[in-house]
Protein backbone atom coordinates (compact mmCIF):
# COMPACT_ATOMS: atom_id res chain seq x y z
CA UNK A 1 0.00 0.00 0.00
CA UNK A 2 1.37 3.38 -1.11
CA UNK A 3 -0.03 6.99 -0.02
CA UNK A 4 0.74 10.05 -1.26
CA UNK A 5 0.43 13.46 -0.29
CA UNK A 6 -0.87 16.35 -3.25
CA UNK A 7 2.22 17.99 -2.46
CA UNK A 8 3.78 15.50 -4.65
CA UNK A 9 2.42 16.56 -7.44
CA UNK A 10 4.45 20.10 -8.24
CA UNK A 11 6.99 18.21 -7.67
CA UNK A 12 6.48 15.64 -10.13
CA UNK A 13 5.68 18.46 -12.27
CA UNK A 14 8.71 20.43 -12.00
CA UNK A 15 10.56 17.51 -12.86
CA UNK A 16 8.68 16.67 -15.84
CA UNK A 17 9.09 19.76 -17.23
CA UNK A 18 12.87 19.56 -16.69
CA UNK A 19 13.42 16.70 -18.33
CA UNK A 20 11.02 17.83 -21.14
CA UNK A 21 13.57 21.03 -21.89
CA UNK A 22 16.52 18.93 -21.19
CA UNK A 23 15.21 16.78 -23.72
CA UNK A 24 14.53 19.80 -26.27
CA UNK A 25 18.11 21.14 -25.36
CA UNK A 26 19.68 18.26 -25.96
CA UNK A 27 17.89 17.83 -29.47
CA UNK A 28 16.32 14.68 -27.95
CA UNK A 29 13.11 15.67 -28.58
CA UNK A 30 11.43 18.70 -29.73
CA UNK A 31 8.95 20.58 -26.61
CA UNK A 32 9.96 23.97 -26.98
CA UNK A 33 6.70 25.22 -28.93
CA UNK A 34 4.79 23.08 -26.37
CA UNK A 35 6.00 24.26 -23.53
CA UNK A 36 5.96 27.83 -24.50
CA UNK A 37 2.26 27.72 -25.75
CA UNK A 38 1.05 25.87 -22.48
CA UNK A 39 2.63 27.44 -19.75
CA UNK A 40 0.20 29.30 -18.24
CA UNK A 41 -2.00 25.97 -18.21
CA UNK A 42 1.00 24.32 -16.28
CA UNK A 43 1.16 26.85 -14.05
CA UNK A 44 -2.81 26.46 -13.13
CA UNK A 45 -2.00 22.47 -12.66
CA UNK A 46 0.50 23.21 -10.13
CA UNK A 47 -1.76 25.66 -8.59
CA UNK A 48 -4.40 23.43 -8.54
CA UNK A 49 -2.23 20.43 -6.95
CA UNK A 50 -0.71 22.71 -4.62
CA UNK A 51 -4.57 23.90 -3.10
CA UNK A 52 -5.77 19.84 -3.22
CA UNK A 53 -3.45 18.11 -0.30
CA UNK A 54 -5.43 15.57 0.37
CA UNK A 55 -4.22 12.25 0.89
CA UNK A 56 -4.80 9.25 -1.72
CA UNK A 57 -4.63 5.90 -1.18
CA UNK A 58 -3.19 3.58 -3.80
CA UNK A 59 -2.88 -0.05 -3.43
CA UNK A 60 -2.97 -3.29 -5.86
CA UNK A 61 -3.66 -5.84 -3.17
CA UNK A 62 -6.71 -8.29 -3.40
CA UNK A 63 -7.16 -8.32 0.13
CA UNK A 64 -6.70 -4.88 0.45
CA UNK A 65 -9.43 -2.71 -1.65
CA UNK A 66 -9.56 0.78 -0.96
CA UNK A 67 -12.19 2.65 0.43
CA UNK A 68 -14.76 3.20 -2.17
CA UNK A 69 -15.15 6.76 -1.06
CA UNK A 70 -11.71 7.51 -1.76
CA UNK A 71 -12.09 6.36 -5.51
CA UNK A 72 -14.55 7.45 -8.51
CA UNK A 73 -16.67 4.58 -9.76
CA UNK A 74 -16.28 1.43 -7.32
CA UNK A 75 -18.70 -1.48 -8.47
CA UNK A 76 -20.65 -0.70 -11.33
CA UNK A 77 -23.58 -2.94 -12.48
CA UNK A 78 -23.67 -1.12 -15.59
CA UNK A 79 -23.51 -2.55 -18.87
CA UNK A 80 -21.06 0.65 -19.98
CA UNK A 81 -18.50 2.28 -18.11
CA UNK A 82 -17.87 6.35 -18.51
CA UNK A 83 -15.14 7.27 -16.05
CA UNK A 84 -12.96 10.68 -15.75
CA UNK A 85 -10.90 12.36 -13.22
CA UNK A 86 -8.42 14.89 -13.42
CA UNK A 87 -6.70 15.09 -10.29
CA UNK A 88 -7.70 11.27 -8.32
CA UNK A 89 -7.93 7.52 -8.77
CA UNK A 90 -10.20 5.59 -10.32
CA UNK A 91 -11.16 2.53 -8.98
CA UNK A 92 -14.14 0.63 -10.69
CA UNK A 93 -15.13 -3.37 -10.48
CA UNK A 94 -17.87 -3.30 -13.42
CA UNK A 95 -20.48 -6.24 -12.62
CA UNK A 96 -22.41 -6.38 -15.36
CA UNK A 97 -23.26 -10.10 -16.80
CA UNK A 98 -23.66 -7.78 -20.39
CA UNK A 99 -20.40 -5.96 -20.31
CA UNK A 100 -20.16 -3.66 -23.66
CA UNK A 101 -16.73 -2.20 -22.78
CA UNK A 102 -16.76 1.71 -22.58
CA UNK A 103 -14.16 4.59 -21.87
CA UNK A 104 -11.67 5.82 -18.57
CA UNK A 105 -9.48 8.89 -18.62
CA UNK A 106 -7.23 10.39 -15.72
CA UNK A 107 -5.02 12.89 -15.92
CA UNK A 108 -3.38 12.87 -12.41
CA UNK A 109 -4.18 9.69 -10.91
CA UNK A 110 -3.61 5.90 -11.11
CA UNK A 111 -6.59 3.70 -13.04
CA UNK A 112 -7.69 0.11 -11.56
CA UNK A 113 -9.55 -1.90 -13.83
CA UNK A 114 -10.87 -5.58 -12.52
CA UNK A 115 -13.03 -6.95 -14.82
CA UNK A 116 -13.07 -10.56 -12.86
CA UNK A 117 -16.68 -10.28 -12.28
CA UNK A 118 -17.93 -9.14 -15.79
CA UNK A 119 -19.17 -11.42 -18.42
CA UNK A 120 -18.59 -10.06 -21.89
CA UNK A 121 -22.05 -9.68 -24.10
CA UNK A 122 -22.04 -11.24 -27.25
CA UNK A 123 -19.87 -10.00 -30.35
CA UNK A 124 -16.94 -7.52 -29.99
CA UNK A 125 -16.89 -5.11 -27.31
CA UNK A 126 -14.42 -2.40 -27.00
CA UNK A 127 -12.82 -0.78 -24.17
CA UNK A 128 -10.67 2.84 -23.37
CA UNK A 129 -8.75 3.20 -20.94
CA UNK A 130 -6.11 6.09 -21.06
CA UNK A 131 -3.93 8.34 -18.36
CA UNK A 132 -1.18 11.20 -18.45
CA UNK A 133 0.39 10.47 -14.91
CA UNK A 134 -0.19 7.46 -12.95
CA UNK A 135 -0.44 4.10 -14.06
CA UNK A 136 -3.00 1.46 -15.31
CA UNK A 137 -3.94 -1.93 -13.87
CA UNK A 138 -6.53 -3.98 -15.88
CA UNK A 139 -7.40 -7.57 -14.40
CA UNK A 140 -8.92 -9.52 -17.39
CA UNK A 141 -11.83 -11.89 -17.46
CA UNK A 142 -11.82 -15.12 -18.43
CA UNK A 143 -13.05 -17.45 -20.99
CA UNK A 144 -13.30 -14.85 -23.34
CA UNK A 145 -11.36 -13.83 -26.50
CA UNK A 146 -9.29 -10.65 -25.69
CA UNK A 147 -7.19 -8.57 -27.93
CA UNK A 148 -5.52 -5.86 -25.77
CA UNK A 149 -2.86 -3.01 -27.72
CA UNK A 150 -0.90 -1.42 -24.68
CA UNK A 151 1.37 1.82 -25.15
CA UNK A 152 3.16 3.92 -22.69
CA UNK A 153 5.52 6.89 -24.05
CA UNK A 154 8.05 6.85 -20.52
CA UNK A 155 7.45 3.48 -18.52
CA UNK A 156 6.80 -0.09 -18.70
CA UNK A 157 4.19 -2.05 -19.79
CA UNK A 158 2.97 -5.71 -18.70
CA UNK A 159 0.19 -7.35 -20.61
CA UNK A 160 0.52 -11.26 -19.38
CA UNK A 161 3.32 -12.89 -20.00
CA UNK A 162 5.12 -9.71 -21.99
CA UNK A 163 6.97 -7.14 -20.67
CA UNK A 164 8.45 -4.07 -22.75
CA UNK A 165 9.75 -0.70 -20.60
CA UNK A 166 11.55 2.18 -21.70
CA UNK A 167 10.58 5.24 -24.15
CA UNK A 168 7.72 4.48 -26.78
CA UNK A 169 6.51 0.73 -24.83
CA UNK A 170 3.77 -0.90 -26.42
CA UNK A 171 2.83 -4.37 -26.26
CA UNK A 172 -0.11 -6.35 -28.68
CA UNK A 173 -1.78 -9.32 -27.17
CA UNK A 174 -4.12 -11.75 -28.81
CA UNK A 175 -5.57 -14.56 -27.34
CA UNK A 176 -5.50 -17.88 -29.37
CA UNK A 177 -9.45 -18.20 -28.79
CA UNK A 178 -9.79 -14.33 -30.25
CA UNK A 179 -10.57 -15.07 -34.03
CA UNK A 180 -13.44 -17.65 -32.81
CA UNK A 181 -14.76 -16.72 -29.88
CA UNK A 182 -18.26 -15.84 -29.76
CA UNK A 183 -17.73 -13.01 -26.49
CA UNK A 184 -14.96 -10.75 -27.51
CA UNK A 185 -13.45 -7.73 -25.75
CA UNK A 186 -10.69 -5.39 -27.37
CA UNK A 187 -8.84 -3.31 -25.07
CA UNK A 188 -6.71 0.34 -25.88
CA UNK A 189 -4.86 1.33 -22.93
CA UNK A 190 -2.14 4.31 -23.37
CA UNK A 191 -0.44 5.87 -20.68
CA UNK A 192 2.18 9.03 -20.83
CA UNK A 193 3.90 9.08 -17.57
CA UNK A 194 3.92 5.73 -15.26
CA UNK A 195 3.05 1.67 -16.27
CA UNK A 196 0.61 -0.17 -17.59
CA UNK A 197 -0.08 -3.97 -16.07
CA UNK A 198 -2.63 -5.74 -17.69
CA UNK A 199 -3.24 -9.70 -16.68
Amino acid sequence: MYSHNRSFWPGLIILVLGVLFLLDNLDVASFGHMTRTYWPLILIIIGIALLMRRQRVWTTSEQQKPEESQYLGAESPGETISETSVFGNIFVKPTSKNFRGGNISGVFGSVELNLASVEVAKGEQHLGVNSVFGGIRITLPKDVGLLTRANCLFGKVIVMNQKRGGIGSEIVFKSENYDTAERKLNITASQVFGDVRIW
